[in-house]
């Protein structure tokens, strides 16, 4: 996940970052972390895929982790 935070950095935001500064910036509460369209993801490869990416979040400390779709049911259907 913290290359993919990088790449999305450079492009399309033109904002340089390393590694070692977005870790430090999810280690530290300092980021924001926001999934949308997972009640979206009707295939369970990528569901599978998606999980690990949200525990990572999970064990990141402060670091504010935000699910969004738009029926809750969906969600809880998605996380069992």
């Amino acid at each position: 996940m913290i290359e993919h935070l990088v790449a999305v950095g450079k492009d399309p935001y033109n904002v340089d970052l390393n590694a070692d500064t977005v870790e430090y910036l999810l280690m530290n509460g300092r980021a924001v972390v926001i999934f949308d369209g997972l009640d979206e993801l009707t295939d369970i490869a990528l569901r599978q895929r998606v999980t690990p990416i949200g525990e990572y979040c999970c064990d990141c400390g402060l670091t504010l982790l935000i699910k969004v779709c738009r029926q809750l049911d969906r969600l809880v259907r998605w996380a069992t």
